[in-house]
Order: structure tokens, then sequence, then C-alpha cells
């Protein structure tokens, strides 16, 4: 919460907190408004009165009851980290008159610029129905001496209703006070005084005070005077640390407690909306739920004079629907649909429903008039039905909050019908179905009128709420778009909620954000035609139908296509916080059930092995992934039932880590192949394989590598002779094919190959990358710089070639530039060590200090692990024998490229020391191995050629 909103919220909750709120369904803070027009206020005399916009204040000095306090212009702790600290909050109320009287002051200090518009203007809310504001002092104090700024302030009334977005006209306005000349690190310090109550709540008192906020607090005071025979109850709430101090006095009793250097009160925000982080008490002169609910029943009476339009319209329900069943839906109905949501709720109307004449007859009301209505007209049909109290919010809390009518803030219906109990909510729009399948919102409980306790309000048996999507992709050859239609169906809550946003948003920018989504996943994915809607109200069900052209849905690679599909839908019902290290419960979506299902068609029976599902409990959630294969058909399944509405802060952690897990299964990649692989090739590889296995000698193992890479070759050049592919897969076949001659060394080949290839798709990074590695083998060093800079041009920097560019600066004897490319190869952190051992190379021979780097990176890596005893050898920390131990191992077809790289670097060790026989023996060494799909194997052939 930004600061101006920090001393909002704080002015608001001091000056309506005692105030009743009228029955809404929402009440939010408002935001910041300025009037259209001031006024200067002249100077005050002794209680004298105000008029602006029509609407009067006074001003005067605080009544002899209120304390004086002094302020400490100390720091609070922390405080100088925020735009605001409050130096005072002072709130002191009287219950002694027939109404309460409410006093508050606020001091705090602006620290920034942020501190002087977040404490600037004052605006202070009252009803002046039934309230009186008289202002007191607005000051600043400027190194800690005070200057008056209420003579001069700009007042306004703000007359604009902060409730008619909601559409509720209480009658609320805002006094805003401008004061001149404020300054970084001046306090404001304010006080006025608020007299009187809705007269609808009677003559009880309740209340609820705060004792931190969203800033820290040098000093917060609270005080309540009242006659001893006025019973006030009292409950703390997250504030463990306070303590009350009650005394009396003759004919006046005090409640009061103090709190010093208070913390600011952290939202991490994410969480349930009825988890309160604030701490503070509550006072109330209620004993019982009872109590309230006999003050309610006083209000919610159902008549029995009804009017003959309604009473013809009850005929009506009662004639079209002979079903009960059919009548309770009809009736809410007409609530829901036929009276539009509007209240006024000026003075007693904030809580006494109109009379459902009135309402029926000029079809508008708020949840209060919607629900007397509906309550009538059920009763009239013979439907158990009665008004119950909610708190929309926050519902679940009830049970632990002191009773009083200031609890509640919406009322919806309870019916009882065939023994089952249904909690029917008259302001709610889009609902259509049965009852059984209405959404279900969780107002966690509620106080049924002429009940003595509280009901749990729960879904009925069997309730939906749930998303299903099944998406198919139909695919014909991999030249063509696949065609895909997602099927979307959404049933209970999900489904109101889906009307509501299209009839909101209209139905082509809901296209277009469904679209959008679908090209978020799949960037060539095209609209095929439009997004169709069918809305079943029968059963309560939302269900849009897409169609898409997909290019680029099958991706080409080594041969084969890949196939990727997601569940992207249930992550919904999972979500990631803003804030990982948690103090309070993590909201979760509940009750909520979404599944994923992603179907691929083939043109043609393919082989599958479907791995085993995947099952994730938590408990708050559970997950299951699942693989089903048909000869032409692959179904992908996702499904996360959500188990409660949060995640405990103890619990967090582990929910973290299974939601991790689950975005790293949820999306699902197939390889099928495009063609039969060539026999022979096929054939040729696995018995040079075979002997490979059998003999484990070097000269076989090298014989089975190359064969792999000609069985690659092959299968490249059937795939592109196959007509399958379109020029995208074909331009990769072909590099792909240009790398498997490239590694044989057939370099004519491998650079025709990627002419063809840069043919079909010009921007082709990797044909470049592989082309500037073919350089290299063949010494062109400069083309090969050339080629890997235009590799990382067309690659937008994802493919820059850096270590290669710095062998090639390393034989060109352009050591320095060698060095800064191994060092940003180094950076990006692929191949580190391998890199940094070149690099040391560069670094001895440019100016000596490769030792050092080099052992500067090996500190914070394994030297054991290969190729670290590589380093360790450069650096002399190992034995040539102990290197050549190193590069043994149990797997033959691992060993052998190891001995190639340990032989081609002791080779350059020999070199360093000017030792060439026994240089040129290594790399011969490293040539006989004959691993030639390693740069080590190239680079050998090239020292062996310089020193023969």
């Amino acid at each position: 919460m930004d600061s101006y909103k920090a001393l909002s919220a704080l002015i608001l909750v001091l000056t309506a907190v005692f105030a009743q709120a009228g029955w809404t369904q929402d009440k939010p803070v408002g935001s910041k408004e300025r009037g259209a027009s001031g006024q200067r206020r002249p100077a005050a005399t002794k209680d004298q009165g105000f008029t602006s916009k029509s609407f009067r204040y006074s001003v005067a000095a605080p009544s002899s009851w209120i304390l004086r306090r002094d302020i400490s212009f100390e720091r609070a702790s922390a405080g100088k980290s925020f735009p605001i600290e409050y130096l005072m909050v002072d709130t002191q109320v009287s219950l002694l008159e027939r109404t309460p009287v409410t006093y508050i002051r606020v001091a705090g200090r602006a620290n920034d610029k942020a501190g002087i518009d977040g404490m600037t203007p004052i605006q202070i809310p009252f009803n002046p129905d039934y309230e009186s504001l008289t202002v007191h002092s607005i000051a600043i104090w400027r190194n800690e001496q005070k200057q008056d700024r209420l003579k001069n302030a700009k007042v306004d009334i703000l007359q604009r209703e902060k409730e008619l977005e909601r559409r509720i006209y209480d009658g609320t306005i805002t006094a805003l006070f401008i004061p001149e000349d404020v300054r970084v690190g001046d306090v404001i310090d304010f006080s006025y005084t608020i007299r009187g109550a809705n007269p609808i709540l009677g003559d009880r008192y309740a209340g609820y005070f705060l004792t931190a906020y969203n800033a820290p607090a040098k000093a917060l005071h609270m005080r309540i005077i009242h006659p001893p025979e006025k019973k006030l109850n009292s409950r703390q709430i997250n504030s463990p640390s306070v303590s009350l101090r009650i005394k009396e006095d003759g004919p006046v009793r005090e409640i009061a407690f103090d709190a010093n250097d208070t913390t600011a009160v952290v939202d991490e925000g994410d969480r349930p909306i009825w988890h309160m982080i604030t701490p503070g008490f509550e006072v109330s002169e209620y004993e019982s739920w009872q109590e309230v609910s006999d003050w309610a029943g006083k209000l919610f009476k159902v008549p029995t004079d009804l009017s003959p339009a309604l009473r013809a319209r009850i005929d009506e329900i009662r004639r079209q629907n002979p079903v009960a069943r059919d009548q309770v839906r009809a009736a809410l109905q007409l609530a829901q649909e036929e009276i539009r949501y509007f209240g006024v709720e000026l003075g007693v109307s904030s809580h006494r429903p109109a009379h459902p004449n009135d309402t029926f007859e000029r079809r508008y009301g708020d949840c209060k008039d919607k629900t007397l209505l509906l309550t009538t007209i059920l009763r009239q049909l013979g439907v158990e039905a009665v008004p119950a109290l909610v708190w929309a919010r926050r519902g679940k809390l009830l049970g632990s909050v002191l009773p009083s009518p200031r609890a509640f803030d919406h009322v919806i219906t309870r019916v009882t019908l065939d023994g089952k109990v249904y909690w029917l909510d008259a302001t709610r729009n889009y609902q259509f179905g049965s009852i059984e399948k209405l959404g279900f919102y969780d107002f966690g409980k509620a106080l049924p009128v002429g009940n003595a306790s509280l009901d749990d309000v729960l879904p009925p048996e069997g309730y939906v709420n749930s998303t299903r999507s099944v998406e198919t992709f139909r695919v014909v050859t991999g030249k063509e778009p696949v065609q895909a239609t997602i099927e979307t169906t959404h049933a209970g809550a999900r489904a109101e909620n889906m009307r509501a946003f299209v009839a909101s948003r209209g139905f082509s920018e809901v296209s277009k954000l469904i679209g959008s989504d679908m090209v978020r996943r799949y960037p060539t994915a095209e609209m095929d035609g439009e997004l169709t809607v069918a809305d079943d109200k029968a059963t309560n069900e939302f269900r849009t139908i897409e169609k898409y052209r997909i290019r680029d849905f099958l991706s080409y690679k080594s041969g084969r296509f890949t196939i990727r599909v997601d569940g992207g839908q249930v992550l919904g019902a999972i979500p990631l916080p803003k804030a990982v290290n948690r103090s309070t419960p993590f909201a979760l979506p509940y009750p909520a059930e979404i599944t994923d299902t992603a179907i691929v068609e083939l043109p043609e029976p393919t082989p599958f092995r479907p791995n085993e599902p995947v099952v994730i409990r938590d408990p708050s959630f559970g997950y299951r992934s699942a693989i089903r294969a048909q000869p032409s058909r692959l179904t992908v399944d996702y499904e996360v039932r959500t188990l409660q509405d949060n995640v405990t802060a103890v619990n967090f952690g582990a929910y973290l880590e299974k939601t991790q897990r689950i975005r790293m299964n949820i999306s699902t990649s197939l390889t099928i192949p495009v063609t039969k692989p060539p026999e022979a090739a096929l054939d040729r590889a696995r018995r040079a394989w075979d002997s490979a296995s059998r003999t484990q000698r070097p000269r076989d193992i090298s014989s089975a590598l190359l064969a792999s890479q000609r069985l690659v070759a092959a299968i490249e050049e059937t795939n592109i002779e196959s007509g399958r592919l379109n020029d995208k897969q074909a331009a990769q076949a072909y590099l792909d094919k240009a790398i498997a001659h490239s590694n044989l060394y057939e370099h004519d080949q491998a650079l025709a190959d990627l002419e063809r290839a840069l043919k079909l798709a010009p921007e082709l990074a990797d044909a470049y990358h592989a082309r500037g590695v073919i350089f290299n083998k063949q010494k062109k060093w400069s083309e090969a710089i050339e080629t890997f800079l235009t590799a990382e041009r067309l690659s937008k920097g994802e493919n820059p070639g850096y270590q290669e560019r710095g062998e090639a600066l390393y034989y060109l004897g352009r050591y320095a530039e060698s060095v800064k490319a191994f060092d940003a190869e180094i950076n990006i952190g692929k191949n580190r060590v391998f890199v940094a051992i070149w690099r040391y190379l560069a670094n001895q021979r440019l100016d000596g200090t490769g030792e050092r780097k080099l052992e500067d990176l090996l500190a914070g890596t394994d030297p054991e692990s290969w190729p670290g005893p590589i380093a360790r050898f450069m650096l002399g920390k190992q034995t040539e024998y102990e290197l050549l131990k190193a590069a043994e191992h149990k797997d033959k077809n691992r060993e052998l490229p190891q001995l190639c790289e340990a032989y081609f670097f002791i080779g350059q060790r020999y070199l360093q020391r000017n030792d060439k026989k026994r240089a040129l023996e290594f790399f011969e060494k490293s040539i006989d191995t004959d691993i030639k799909m390693y740069r080590e194997y190239g680079y050998a052939n090239i020292e062996a050629e310089r020193l023969r």
C-alpha cells in the first residue's frame, strides 16, 4: 500500500470503525480525490460553524472530557525507512451521552515527498444524516515549533459517493482540508471529533481499534469512557502484547491502552480474503448472537400485505413451476435478473430493507431489499426461507469475533428444501441451472435471522466448480499446419464468472484475449474462424470452442518430429506467490477442479511407451497427470483439485516444492520418427556397436561412433527425400546432416548441405555456427570469425560462438582478443572448465597470467570431475600419469574421448616447455583415438602438422 493509501486507510478506519456500515456486498476504501472547488476557511472563533456545498462542520477546541497528550518527536523504530511515521495516533470515545462521540488525533512525520502526498490533503469521511464533524486543529511542527495551518487551509466537501461504483448511495461525504506550505520533515498534526451514530443501530455500542498500522508508530493511545452500567465486552485479535487498563471513577468507567514503538504491519499479499494481519481489539455491548439476531429480526419482518402485482407474479411462478425446487429457482431468477442492484442507504435505510412491494415496483434494491423480496416470495410459495447475515469477505472469522451488527456487511437467504439447506444470494448475476448447480460462494458462517447461533455456510452435496478443457491437435503431415480445436467447459461459479466476463468485456475482446493466450503457448497459431460460445443454462455450464491452425506445432530436431503439449490451465488453481518467505497463509481458489486434456491425432500408427502417471499430493491440493496411447492417438491428461482455500505458512515450503515439480511436469514433449530409418545404415551401426561392446577395443569403439554419425546422415537424407518436411524442417535436417558429415571430416559434403539449409532458411543462425566450426577445422580462421559473428547477430546473442571464436583468435595469435572471447563464454556458464583451460593457454601466451585465473575458476568447481584433472595437470598439481589414470573409465565409450582430450592437452603442456618432440608424440596419440567429432582431435591434427 502506498503512503497516501496508508493514511487514507488510517483515517477511514479511525473515523468509521465506530459507525455501522450498511449491508452492502463490499465496502472498499475509496481512492484519492480532489473537490471541484474550494474555499479558504476564515479565522475561527469559539465553536464556529461553517458551510461548504450545503454541508456544515464546526471548528472548536476539544471537549473537556478529552485527555490532552504531548507529542514526542523521537523517531519511531525504523521510522525513517518509511514515507510516513506516526508520532501519535490518539483515539478517544465517550459513551456518556445518548450517542457516541469519537475524538481522533493523528500526528505523522513526512519523511519524503511521498510522505507529504500521503499526509495531505487530510480527508475526514462522515455521514451528515446522523453525524456531525468538529475540527479542532490542523498544525505543522517544523523543528519542533508549532505552526497553525487550520486558519488558511483550503476546504472542500467531496460529495462523490465512494460506494456509487458498487451501485450504493449511502450519503457519506468527505471533508477535505488542504494545508499550505508542507515540507519534507514536517510533522502534520490534526484532530477532530465525530458526534453521532446511525440510529438504526440503537443505543448499543460496538467498535474495533487497531494496535498497529502499515507504518511504524511512536505512540498509540485508545480510551473509552462510559457509564459503569453499560457493559462492554472486549477481545483481542492478533495483538497479544497489548493489555487493557480498566478503572472506575464514580459515574465513569474507563477502558484504555497505550502502545509504544509499534512496528509496521507488512502485507505479504496473496492472502485469503478472510485473513487479517492488522492487530487490534474489539469491544461490544452485545452478549450473544441471539441478541444480534433479535435486533435483525425487527428489521427483516416478512410482510403479508403484498401488492396485487406482486401476488400475481407469485401466482404465475406457482402456476408455471409445479415443483417446489423449480419455484425456488424461478423466484431467485426474479430477484437476481429483474431487480437491478442499486441501494439508497440513507440513515436507517442502511440496514432496514424496503418493503417487497416497493422493491418489486421500482425494480431496484440492494442486498437487504432483494433478500427480503426473495424470502417473502418463497414463504408465499410454502418454502422455508429466512434472511441470513454474513460477512462477505471474512465470514470465516465470525466464530472468533464478538457478537455485534458491525460483524456483518451482507445478507443472503437460507432455504431449506427436502431436508437440505441451500444458501442463495439474490445479488448474484448470471446464475442459471438448478439450485444444486448454482455457483457457491464461501461466506464461511452466517447468522440466520431468528437463530441463536452461527451456521456454517456449506456447498450443496455434489457441488462442482470446474473447468474442463479438451485440446485436440490433428496432424496431417509435417508440412501442413496442424488443426487444433479447444473446447473448454466451465461449471458452477466458474461458468457464472465467464458469463460476467464476456458481458463486461464484450465478445470481441474476450475472443482476442483467448486467442492471444494460445499465441503465447504456440507463437505460430492463427485463429481458424470465430470463437464459438455455447451457454447451457439448464446445467449452468458455459462452453467456448476455439479453432486454430498452427504452422510449427511439429518441431524438427535430430531426425524426429517433436510434439509439445501442456496443461497450462491447471496452473491457475495452484498459483505461485509474490512473496516466497511467508508468515501468513497463501490463498487458493476453492473449491476448484481443473482438468486439461491434450489429444494428438496422428496420420499413421506410431508406437509409444507411456510413462507412469505422475501423482503429487498436498494437504491443499491433489495433482495427477497421465499419458494414454493408442495406435494413432496420444492423450495427455492433467488434473488439479484444490482441497482447501489456503496453504498454511507452516506448509508453504512443501507446497512451493510440489508446485515447482508440477511446473516441470506440466509440459510433455513427445518425439515421433518422420520415416523408417534406412535399414542398411541402421544395420551397419548395430553391427559396429555389437563389435565395440564385445571387444572394447579403441579401434572398434571409434568405428562405432563414426557409424553412428553415418546413420544420422542417412536418416536425415531419408527424411529430406520423404517430402514430409516443410522448408523450416528441411533446413534443420540439412543442418543436422551437415554436422554429421563435419564430424566425419567430410567437409565438402557438409558445406554443401549447409548451403542448402541456408537457401531454405536464410536466417538459420545455427547453420552459420556449424559453418564456422568447419572453417576452424580447415584453418580458415578469419572466415570462421566472421561466420561466428553472423551467427551471433542472427541469433540475437543466443548462439554467440564465443569459445570457437576464441580458438580461431588463438591460432591467429590474437591472444588478447582470444582471452576476451573465452571470458565471455565463461560468463554465460557454458563448458566453464574446458573454456578456462583454453583461456589459460591464451593468457600464458599473452602475459603469463593464465595459472592464476585458472586456479581462481577451479576453486569453485569439483577438481575430480572431468575435465578438472586436465586443469590440475596444466597447473602442475597433477602428473601426466595421474591425468591418464583419471581419464580411464569403466565405460570405454567414455574413456576413449577423455583420452583424446587428455593427450591433446598433455601435448600443449610439452609445447609450453618447448619440448616439441614429446608434444608431437601426444598430439599423434590424440589423433590415433580417431574421435573425430571432438575438437581436440582436429586441433591435434593442426598442431602435429606444424611440428612435423
